[in-house]
């Protein structure tokens, strides 16, 4: 009896298991440095880099206000800190 439970219960573990597959891992976040030129997402220079915060965003003074650039946008474009937002797209905030 105690084989016959054995068996049945391994038997559902392997039907009910499931493979782990490997997942790519989530691209790094652009590393903002303080005074670092920040770059549109049409290669125009937006401002340097204020203050970056705890969780990467960067703040800039753009035409006269200071705004907040979330982490989620910045990459790194051939070496130059990149928004995927355009200078309308700031102005607008």
């Amino acid at each position: 009896m105690k084989r016959s439970l054995f068996a049945v219960m391994l038997v559902a573990a392997v039907i009910t298991s499931v493979p782990v597959m490997a997942q790519d891992a989530a691209p790094a976040a652009a590393v903002a440095a303080k005074g670092e030129m920040l770059y549109g997402s049409n290669g125009s220079r937006l401002g340097a880099v204020y203050k970056v915060d705890a969780a990467g965003a960067v703040q800039l003074i753009f035409e006269g206000r200071m705004l907040t650039i979330p982490a989620k946008t910045l990459s790194k474009t051939d070496s130059k800190l990149t928004t995927s937002m355009s200078k309308s797209d700031l102005a607008a905030l």
